[in-house]
């Protein structure tokens, strides 16, 4: 079995919605599709999350892939490789 990354969240609401390369990193974007609060972990099978980032890819803080939504939030994070 071929593991690429492990989604853990208290809600079925969060999804991975995009997994795309670029700039030497991999970015994945999940979306809360709900009015309440979630909390979700992402650990990639190769890797290391270490960023949150915003739409463009800047960076907003360091991140371990651990998420705090608010309802119909969307959060991107950064892989390193």
């Amino acid at each position: 079995k071929l593991t690429m990354a492990n989604l853990t969240a208290d809600s079925e609401s969060v999804i991975l919605t995009a997994l795309y390369p670029e700039d030497g990193a991999i970015y994945a974007r999940f979306c809360n599709y709900s009015d309440n609060s979630a909390t979700a972990a992402f650990t990639p099978a190769l890797g290391k999350v270490v960023a949150e980032t915003d739409l463009l890819g800047n960076k907003l803080a360091d991140s371990n892939g651990q998420m705090e939504f608010h309802p119909w939030q969307i959060k991107t994070l950064r892989i390193e490789l």
